[in-house]
């Protein structure tokens, strides 16, 4: 499905508090993790982005990593890492300082280097890099370390997070020493980051009463009992497949006519859980075209917000804003917080607004009538084509304007810049002379299409931002054709690098 997402995450929660700590609200928890102006429980995140006075604000001290280069690290965190440090000594654990303070500026520059090298591109840098203004490691206060062992300096993440007796050690005293374990494990729906048993986060006082709750920093600081989750992208398309339904169900008279065709896509707003059930917040555009008396009529047209509910992962029901005068209110009233309700209203809808778009989106929903020209971004990359369920990880190919890259093998992606499971490492690259476009032409577009009824393989195209999946099958005599011509065999698994 086309996914324009604009995820927009306040993560809030109901803390319930052991006896020993009482229940807190949200103030009185930030005014006594404040110290001389710096609020040292702030939160940033996929979702949070840094204060943008925190770079004034904030008081570096430098020091030496594990290989004696410079890092800078806020005061308060370096003097107590230094004290954990100590005392970890003396049980014959010792950690060393790795990755910590990233200014937005860096950030920013890694960012734009990344994104025009032709080894990884803009594609590589939106799944693997921070966006800059939303890493933790621009306030200074979360602290990577290695370890050294035996004279060896161990850095390497599958390394680390299988020598569970040593870190056990350590994150048995870092609330003594004002820091908590950032992404503790089973906690990526909340955090946005799988276990990573080095990142440290520097909170004051505060770190024993959250040690306590066992609770993640976005957890802890939250205001209510609804609270944004990462990870669960999935439940924006079954909000599609039940729109889907819903609509074969009340428009079955028109299924006797030789024409109908149901067309849907979205903007993603941001998951939210509450108790056991969980909301989608999305803005759809939504359009059903039927056949009468040999003419082509325009059934149910809509843009506009809905709010889906989900039990068990499956929908039950959804909510729409009162029209007139009471739309606003409806709005807020439906919203987890003011910032998604700002958002709501604020929104100007590619889907509907943007004449360009729209024009775009109406041209590619027929794939017949596209031309390279439509779907090649600035990167010449035509589209990317893999194995749908597949019971392995698939081999995954990229079409470029006359060549190619088809990517074999893959690692788990554990490090600091992944957002994703995985990440491939090998590609063969070569040269073709088919005119690929053929393909697309003779191919589905997803969006008109029952998830039963998707074909054999999935391609996703469409121009820069805009990204588009369609799906074919392997009667699909051109792309057959093509891949003969490469002699690449797309049932083929990828295989986990060594």
């Amino acid at each position: 499905m086309k996914k324009n997402i604009l995820i927009i995450v306040l993560l809030s929660f109901l803390v319930l508090f052991a006896t020993s700590c009482g229940s807190k609200d949200v103030k009185e928890t930030k005014e006594k993790g404040t110290k001389r102006g710096l609020d040292y429980l702030v939160l940033v995140n996929k979702q949070h982005k840094l204060p943008d006075d925190w770079e004034k604000k904030v008081e570096l001290k430098e020091d030496k990593d594990a290989w004696g280069d410079k890092v800078l690290v806020e005061k308060e965190a370096l003097k107590e890492f230094k004290k954990l440090r100590e005392a970890l000594l003396k049980e014959n654990v010792d950690i060393e300082l790795d990755s910590i303070y990233r200014s937005v500026k860096e950030q920013q520059n890694l960012w734009d280097e990344w994104s025009k090298d032709p080894k990884k591109g803009p594609e590589y840098v939106k799944k693997f890099v921070a966006v800059p203004g939303y890493s933790e490691h621009h306030t200074g206060l979360a602290i990577d370390v290695c370890l050294k062992k035996n004279g060896k300096i161990i850095a390497d993440n599958d390394e680390m997070i299988a020598e569970k007796k040593i870190f056990a050690k350590v994150h048995k005293k870092l609330a003594d020493y004002g820091f908590i374990l950032r992404y503790p494990e089973g906690k990526k729906e909340i955090t946005g980051y799988e276990y990573e048993p080095w990142h440290f986060r520097y909170v004051g006082e505060e770190a024993k009463k959250i040690e306590l709750t066992g609770l993640t920093l976005e957890e802890y600081l939250a205001g209510s009992n609804e609270y944004y989750i990462n990870d669960n992208e999935k439940l924006y398309d079954k909000a599609i497949e039940y729109l889907k339904e819903e609509d074969k169900k009340e428009n079955s008279k028109y299924k006797k006519e030789d024409y109908y065709k149901f067309f849907v896509t979205y903007d993603g707003l941001g998951i939210t859980k509450k108790d056991k059930n969980k909301y989608a917040y999305m803005w759809i555009l939504k359009e059903s075209h039927y056949l009468k008396d040999k003419k082509v009529q325009d059934g149910e047209s809509a843009s506009m917000f809905y709010k889906f509910t989900f039990k068990d992962d499956k929908v039950v029901k959804y909510e729409n804003p009162e029209e007139g005068g009471h739309y606003t209110k409806s709005i807020k009233k439906m919203s987890i917080d003011n910032k998604m309700s700002e958002k709501i209203l604020k929104y100007n809808s590619k889907l509907s607004n943007d004449k360009e778009v729209k024009k775009y989106y109406e041209k590619v929903s027929n794939p017949k009538k596209l031309t390279k020209r439509d779907i090649m971004g600035d990167n010449k990359l035509l589209f990317t084509i893999s194995k749908r369920n597949n019971k392995c990880v698939p081999i995954s190919l990229n079409v470029y304007d006359s060549k190619y890259e088809l990517y074999t093998e893959y690692k788990d992606c554990k490090g600091k810049l992944c957002n994703d499971k995985l990440e491939y490492t090998k590609k063969n690259t070569g040269k073709y002379t088919y005119d690929v476009i053929k393909i697309i032409k003779n191919s589905k577009n997803a969006d008109l299409l029952l998830a039963k009824e998707l074909e054999e393989y999935e391609i996703y195209t469409g121009k820069n931002d805009y990204v588009y999946m369609m799906s074919t099958g392997k009667d699909n005599k051109y792309l057959k054709d093509f891949l003969k011509e490469i002699k690449v065999d797309l049932d083929e698994c990828a295989k986990k690098s060594k």
